[in-house]
C-alpha cells in the first residue's frame, strides 16, 4: 500500500538516530558533539518534517481519490495526461 512506504523525511530521521548511535561508539570532534548537544532539538524537527509530509501526502492521495470519484460520477474516463473538465450544475 502506498502509504506505508518510508517518506524521505522518514528516512533522514532514522539515518539521524544511527547517526547518533553510531557517535556513542566513537570519539568525537567538534562537529559531532555539537550534533550530540542539539540532539532533541534536531531530532524534534525531523519529527516535524515527517510528520508534515505524511500530512502533504495523505492530502495528495485524498484529492486523488475525489478526482476519481467526480469523474466517475460524471463518467468521464479518467486520464493522468489530460485535465479534467468539471461541470457544475445550477
Amino acid at each position: 500500500m502506498e502509504n506505508e512506504k518510508l517518506l524521505d523525511s522518514e528516512r533522514k530521521l532514522a539515518a539521524f538516530e544511527q547517526k547518533l548511535t553510531r557517535f556513542k561508539e566513537q570519539t568525537l570532534n567538534a562537529s559531532q558533539k555539537s550534533v550530540l548537544v542539539h540532539a532533541d532539538e534536531i531530532r524534534t524537527q525531523l519529527q516535524i518534517n515527517a510528520g508534515l509530509e505524511r500530512e502533504l501526502q495523505l492530502k495528495a492521495l485524498r484529492q486523488r481519490f475525489l478526482l476519481t470519484r467526480i469523474l466517475k460520477l460524471q463518467n468521464v474516463p479518467h486520464s493522468c495526461s489530460r485535465k479534467p473538465k468539471i461541470k457544475f450544475c445550477k
